[in-house]
């Protein structure tokens, strides 16, 4: 059965969505969902009934429905504040809202506005027909924790959701994905980011989250005046590389500041983002923690030792691997107890969903495994070759591409670069030799080569190791 609605067409047999005569793709639960909804406008789907009947006789996270929900609604366009053409009906569930035409009958349906989520197997965000979609995949394990210290954070228990990898991996991509989740939800999501090279006067990320609290327009009028207070007291130095900042009169942030003075400030600062989430639960992101100053971890580690028992969850993003602040360095072990994600590459079959789904192609396997060879499944490197394959088919077809044409992405050697700044002159020698011996190599055959002592050697691949330029082999030899 085919239904039509607003610039949509859903072919219920073919199992295909198309806007304006071209199909849209999206992750299969999404058009179950909005399947499911459609065949029954006529009245409430309770969320139950959903879970039911899109996870039958499985075990979800809780999360599931409203991020499969907020995925629909995203998919047919439907703004955060929007009620059409899916509406929550405040618990109970969700309806289908709008006119509804099947078999040439039209008729009326009213609707829901829900929550955000899904399984998170795949998850495509589609853009305008013709626009390539930047789709989210291979992060079911990262999304399904923190939609569940979301959940937790709802229900009075918060927590340090800390995301670490490299350059590229796809911090930033999760967070926002938990940010739409968040606002789908209702939540406030008041963000900062640390800026390069931790050049900035101290408590900068949390200075801008303070900001984002005050634009969020959420607070009532007592918590408006006092954030208002705290930011007209946090006032930088004339001389940004000081990092100092003014608090009541006390200087906070250089390291000549009183520890006692110093620890009343960020108690202060630690109560008063704490409390503003009396009302509501809250959702705080923390950017590049890794240029983060040292009075920005203090609050950090201060705001941690306090999460679990009031509705606040902070997602903190970091690199793995990155000439990081002192600071930060020696910051992990002080978080204490958090939810530590570590982003790794996609795997190989990721990429090809990927490529796959950006690109629109059938492409022969071993364009794939070039792909997946190039970019390592980075995610950053991959948009960029995927997009390279899409202007490439586009000029020539298909036919138009070889493998020996896809290259190491520009961006994927900027990165490289940045990283291997950080190391020494022996390791980088180590490494250059290392290439021209091959993907995969022997220490004894690396040793000959350079003509170094085994000791020597081993010193600096511990640290190309530690820098996640390289890694020993399974014992599968893969």
């Amino acid at each position: 059965m085919t239904f039509l609605f607003g610039r949509f067409e859903l072919d219920a047999n073919a199992y295909k969505l198309r806007r304006d005569g071209n199909e849209v793709p999206l992750q299969p639960k999404v058009f179950d969902a909005i399947r499911y909804l459609i065949e029954h406008h006529d009245r409430v789907v309770l969320k139950e009934e959903l879970l039911e009947a899109l996870w039958p006789g499985e075990h979800v996270n809780d999360t599931a429905v409203p991020w499969t929900i907020s995925r629909a609604r995203k998919v047919l366009g439907q703004g955060t504040d929007d009620k059409h053409p899916i509406e929550t009906v405040r618990g109970r569930g969700y309806r289908f809202v709008g006119a509804v035409r099947s078999a040439g009958r039209a008729t009326d349906a009213a609707a829901l506005a829900a929550p955000a989520s899904s399984r998170v197997q795949l998850v495509g965000v589609t853009g305008a027909p013709g626009v390539p979609s930047d789709p989210f995949v291979g992060r079911a394990d990262a999304m399904e924790r923190l939609t569940a210290a979301l959940h937790g954070a709802g229900t009075g228990r918060g927590r340090l959701c800390l995301l670490s990898g490299d350059a590229g991996i796809g911090k930033t991509r999760c967070v926002n994905e938990l940010s739409t989740v968040a606002k789908a939800l209702k939540l406030s999501v008041w963000t900062g980011r640390c800026l390069e090279g931790g050049r900035t006067a101290a408590f900068w990320p949390w200075v801008q989250v303070l900001r984002d609290a005050l634009r969020d327009g959420a607070l009532g009028p007592g918590l408006e005046i006092k954030l208002r207070a705290l930011l007209d007291d946090l006032i930088p130095r004339a001389d940004p590389s000081e990092a100092l900042v003014h608090v009541r009169g006390e200087v906070v942030g250089g390291a000549s500041t009183a520890p006692a003075a110093r620890f009343w400030v960020l108690e202060k600062l630690s109560r008063l983002l704490l409390h503003v989430a009396d009302d509501a639960p809250r959702v705080v992101i923390l950017e590049d923690a890794h240029w983060a100053d040292e009075a920005s971890i203090d609050l950090l580690v201060f705001l941690a030792a306090e999460l679990a028992h009031v509705p606040v969850l902070v997602a903190v993003t970091a690199r793995s691997t990155a000439p990081s602040s002192e600071a930060w360095s020696k910051a992990s072990a002080r978080l204490g107890p958090c939810e530590r994600i570590e982003l790794a590459g996609l795997k190989e079959a990721e990429v090809e969903d990927y490529v796959a789904e950006v690109t629109g192609l059938d492409l022969p396997p071993e364009i794939h495994r070039t792909v997946y060879a190039k970019c390592g499944g980075n995610p950053l490197f991959l948009q960029e070759t995927a997009r390279l394959i899409s202007a490439v088919a586009s000029r020539g077809g298909i036919s138009a591409l070889r493998a020996e044409d896809i290259r190491v992405p520009g961006v994927a050697k900027d990165v490289l670069r940045e990283r291997l700044s950080g190391l020494s002159w022996a390791t980088c020698e180590v490494l250059e030799v290392a290439c021209v011996v091959g993907q995969e190599f022997e220490l004894p055959v690396l040793q000959t080569a350079l003509g170094v002592e085994a000791e020597a050697l081993l010193v600096s691949v511990d640290e190309a190791i530690a820098a996640r330029l390289i890694g020993p082999r399974s014992r599968a030899g893969t």
